[in-house]
Parts: structure tokens; sequence; C-alpha cells
């Protein structure tokens, strides 16, 4: 598996790897662009709903 190591902290894993990514990175699940731009215009409010830091 590869392993990435991201230079933020969005969360508690100092590590993951590009399948857990796929699996789990709200902005990797978006089907589309249009998804992907709202997540990212909305972010606050997504990490507020779903309880992330």
């Amino acid at each position: 598996a590869t392993r990435v190591f991201p230079g933020h902290d969005y969360g508690s894993a100092p590590q993951s790897t590009i399948s857990g990514e796929k699996q789990s990175n709200p902005f990797l699940l978006q089907p589309d662009l249009e998804s992907f731009i709202h997540l990212k215009e909305n972010w606050a409010e997504y990490k507020r709903r779903h309880a992330i830091a």
C-alpha cells in the first residue's frame, strides 16, 4: 500500500494510504466537480455537521 503523510492536520492519524483516503476522504468521495466545489465552499459547515475538528 502506498502511504501518504499529509502536511496538514485534518485528522488524528499522521499517515494514511491512498486506498484509505479514497474510502474516507470527503473530497475524494465527491462524484463530480460541482459537488467537490460545493464541499470546498461549505467545508466549515460540513465539519460542524460531522463533528470534525
